[in-house]
């Protein structure tokens, strides 16, 4: 399935003084990007359209949570290697803004022709399928993969919060529909969750959920903050089909996640309930092979 191109999209960019000046609140980035430029714009035209778009991504509760088996799929998908035995992976986090610098990133990546790539989450503003669009091609169009570079072997994705924004609709509904993985007999799957693993002989590449719990009920959430915390059946998939505990398995883990263990720029700012998970699935495997994690949410690298 060899997607990877460098992209002209021509369809209108955000300008990233756009994305740079967003404050702390939902509410006003959501009318900042998709009504008017700024709150000094309020129109009688946009005020209630506005509230309604709202009202309708952030209430009404998020989309059933996806998880494996589903449809005979357990998640985990084969990391294949290219003609020269190498396997290049191309990672990217809080990349789909849709702007001109975007597209200059996707082309990076492309150049690189990569037989994987993953987008670790968020798509701004919230998710949306008409955001998926921007960033990821039109929806019944197959010929248009909008500014993302498609590996020649697969496309994963993972969740983050802005997807939650509008209640997780169009990363289930669309952005899942656009991945696609080659298996070991040349047929292509999509993925089924909003996780996976990636592995060969040498190494798993394991990209987590931390999306789906890390936006909470509105005007609750500030009362009781989500915790980005692994639920249940994900817990499950990680401890009886990975099986990352095991004790005989002694191929290296990369981790990938949209929210941050730990924080080196910010106090407090830290999700540190999906490591403890990690920790106890694990047990004494984790000091026994190599561990790498990579995340993203805090656009400081």
């Amino acid at each position: 399935m060899s997607q990877v191109k460098q992209n002209t999209n021509t369809m209108a960019k955000k300008k990233p003084i756009q994305l740079k000046d967003l404050s702390r609140s939902e509410l006003v980035n959501y009318y900042h990007l998709h009504v008017g430029r700024a709150l000094g714009d309020f129109k009688t035209s946009n005020f209630w359209p506005w509230i309604k778009n709202y009202f309708k991504a952030r209430f009404g509760g998020k989309e059933a949570f996806r998880f494996y088996p589903s449809q005979g799929d357990d998640g985990i998908y084969p990391l294949l290697a290219n003609e020269n035995g190498d396997v290049v992976v191309a990672v990217a986090s809080d990349w789909a803004t849709n702007t001109v610098d975007s597209v200059i990133v996707g082309n990076l990546i492309a150049e690189e022709d990569p037989d994987y790539t993953i987008h670790m989450g968020d798509v701004y503003y919230v998710g949306d399928p008409i955001e998926i669009e921007e960033n990821f091609g039109k929806m019944n169009d197959d010929n248009d993969t909008g500014d993302w570079a498609y590996g020649n072997n697969g496309f994963l994705a993972l969740p983050g919060n802005h997807e939650f924004y509008s209640k997780g609709t169009g990363f289930y509904e669309n952005l899942l529909s656009k991945t696609s993985v080659t298996t070991n007999d040349g047929n292509v799957v999509k993925q089924k969750a909003g996780f996976f693993c990636l592995e060969n002989e040498h190494w798993r590449i394991i990209g987590i959920d931390t999306g789906y719990t890390s936006v909470g009920t509105p005007i609750i959430e500030f009362i009781s903050p989500a915790n980005c915390k692994l639920l249940d059946e994900q817990i499950t998939w990680l401890r009886e089909t990975v099986k990352i505990g095991d004790p005989t398995d002694n191929r290296g883990i990369i981790i990938l996640s949209h929210h941050q263990y730990f924080s080196a720029f910010e106090k407090g700012k830290s999700y540190e309930k999906p490591a403890e998970q990690l920790a106890e699935i694990m047990g004494e495997t984790k000091s026994k092979v190599p561990v790498i994690w990579f995340w993203g949410h805090q656009h400081r690298l």
